[in-house]
């Protein structure tokens, strides 16, 4: 069994490998597109139900192992419910599409991670200050400046803008608020200004973009429609 399970993880190698290179092919790409988007977010899905495996074959190769020790110690073993495996966060995936570093570390994407996760939660503040930041990160105001550059290419305030924009887009695709009331929920006071931000970063306006969304999904339901095999009845 335990072999089989390094076979299983050895498997996944290539397909983790193809996501992170997809996302990273649109992040670096010029102009990201509505459909580059949607592809994104349907690799960091996948990306997750990967991971979600990698760590059952590990918790089940675990639980092997200490069965089997406890089996070889003469000890009885007493098997307990398994709790659910809880899935890594979707921040320590979305991390890696923010990084240009050509070469990065575990650290970089912690990192990363933390910085998204901060400004996530505070998202709904207009202002989220260099200083509040640096110092949840435990850093100088300098250094996190440098560091943040060295990773991802972009200086605290633009990092900043960029994580209030990839939350103002998801929440475009859903189609669940206004426009309106996505500038407020992502921390833009002024929702002109968030729109010519928005354009800035991606092409479009906020409108135009979910707009295309809408279309893009209308479309592949239609295709998957179209695509569905119907059933014959041959009843006389």
């Amino acid at each position: 069994m335990l072999i089989t399970n390094l076979i299983q993880l050895k498997n996944l190698k290539d397909p983790l490998r193809d996501s992170v290179s997809v996302l990273k092919r649109i992040t670096h790409a010029e102009h990201i597109n509505t459909e580059n988007l949607l592809i994104a977010k349907q690799t960091i899905n996948k990306l997750e139900d990967l991971f979600d495996r990698i760590f059952a074959i590990i918790s089940e190769t675990s639980e092997l192992k200490t069965n089997s020790q406890l089996t070889h110690n003469n000890t009885p073993v007493v098997h307990e419910k398994k709790s659910k495996i809880t899935m890594i966060e979707p921040t320590f995936i979305s991390a890696v599409a923010y990084i240009t570093k050509p070469s990065y570390s575990i650290t970089d994407i912690h990192f990363i991670q933390k910085a998204i996760r901060y400004i996530e939660e505070n998202m709904g503040k207009n202002v989220i200050s260099k200083k509040s930041f640096a110092d949840h990160m435990f850093l100088s105001q300098t250094k996190l400046y440098y560091l943040l550059l060295e990773i991802t290419n972009l200086s605290p305030c633009n990092f900043i803008n960029k994580v209030r924009l990839d939350f103002a887009a998801k929440m475009l695709m859903r189609n669940e608020y206004s426009i309106t009331e996505i500038a407020e929920k992502a921390g833009f006071g002024d929702a002109k200004y968030f729109s010519t931000t928005f354009k800035k970063q991606f092409g479009k306006s906020p409108k135009q973009f979910a707009l295309e969304c809408k279309s893009i999904q209308k479309n592949r339901r239609q295709q998957a429609i179209n695509n569905k095999p119907f059933l014959t009845d041959h009843t006389p």
